[in-house]
């Protein structure tokens, strides 16, 4: 799970501090975990834990906390005395972590990166009706169904290739802060029976990111490089999908890659930018032509790469700009999506789930045609 920890530094450097300076005063021993209630908010899980008014208006105001996901299988610490109230969340897909203290009345909020103690867990099992309900029976929770689908999602589309009685494993992170278990990590190692055939697939970490990698796939005849450093993909492309903000059944022609916010954007091939600026759904926007009639499409980046207008002639690996939420967004990610000759494709089946920048690596050892 220490994944994107070099890459969130960098782009929080300013606000980590040391867990020993935010709250040196509280005891491990005063911490206790606390579970997420359905549907929870942040104002009501302040209320709940003594935080008085005022220190609640402020805390929701917060632009830390704005997009901060409340998850019903994430956990939470939290303390509190005569005078102070203290609460740490944690996001669900990487080390950030948010103090929430009100200590003699006044309010205090940071955000970090946690170093969590790891175990790991591994499981077997085999497919019973969903994928998503045959590894929620083995481990239980939603975080480490998707997640499985993500590893194998850039290869195969599961819902046609995948038999009952089909075999799966896996190895998954299992994450401790101050001795308390928080939530599920990264899937380590993966296996899935396709056709037959089992496939299997690692995790390798690099620099600000990593690949669930085999080498028995081809990747060579895949045009793109992935836009970002770390593929987690969480809402695929669809013919058909409930908006999640005018709950109109629309087309999702493309697919969401959930990021923090201020990540890095990277061109995944050479081509030269046709469009750029705001638009109210799409927010700050920025569409790419390339060879053979691909034209490539990112939406809802908190910012652009200013050195880039209509014309702009790309190459591959360049920086684009930074993931966001701007326009219809309920939270920071990119939304990627990929034309050819003028009709939508399906992205998963066209990039690699590396970059440009990890070519060298990568390449060597993927399969050759």
């Amino acid at each position: 799970m220490k994944v994107l920890l070099l890459l969130i530094s960098l782009i929080y450097s300013s606000q980590i501090f040391a867990s020993t300076q935010i709250y040196s005063f509280i005891k491990d021993k005063d911490l206790k975990v606390y579970k997420v209630k359905a549907f929870d908010r942040l104002d009501k899980i302040l209320e709940r834990h003594s935080f008085s008014r005022d220190s609640i208006k402020l805390a929701v105001a917060n632009k830390n906390l704005q997009f901060l996901s409340f998850l019903p299988e994430i956990q939470y610490l939290a303390a509190q005395s005569s005078n102070f109230s203290f609460i740490k969340f944690y996001e669900p897909f990487n080390d950030i972590s948010h103090i929430v203290l009100e200590r003699n009345g006044q309010l205090t909020v940071e955000q970090m990166t946690t170093e969590f103690d790891t175990q790991k867990v591994s499981t077997k099992g085999s497919i019973q009706g969903p994928l998503f309900e045959s590894i929620k029976s083995r481990i239980n929770s939603d975080i480490v169904s998707f997640r499985f689908s993500d590893v194998f999602s850039l290869d195969y589309n599961l819902v046609k290739v995948l038999k009952k009685d089909a075999e799966f494993s896996l190895t998954v992170e299992k994450l401790f802060d101050h001795g308390k278990f928080i939530k599920y990590g990264e899937i380590l190692n993966a296996s899935l029976d396709i056709n037959g055939k089992t496939y299997r697939k690692s995790f390798i970490e690099y620099e600000g990111g990593g690949v669930h990698f085999s080498n028995d796939t081809n990747y060579h005849a895949r045009p793109f490089f992935a836009p970002v450093t770390y593929v987690r993909i969480s809402s695929p492309f669809q013919p058909r999908r409930q908006h999640p903000i005018t709950k109109r059944v629309i087309s999702h022609n493309g697919m969401d890659l959930e990021m923090p916010s201020g990540t890095p954007l990277y061109a995944p091939a050479n081509g030269i930018v046709d469009r750029i600026g705001y638009k109210r759904a799409p927010g700050n926007y920025l569409v790419i032509r390339h060879s053979n009639g691909f034209e490539t499409y990112y939406n809802h980046m908190d910012s652009l790469n200013k050195k880039l207008v209509p014309g702009t002639k790309i190459k591959t690996g360049q920086f684009l700009g930074t993931v966001g939420c701007t326009g219809f967004c309920t939270k920071p990610h990119l939304h990627f999506a990929v034309k050819q000759f003028g009709k939508w494709i399906d992205p998963s089946k066209k990039i690699k789930p590396f970059t440009y920048a990890e070519r060298n690596r990568f390449e060597s050892l993927a399969s050759n045609p």
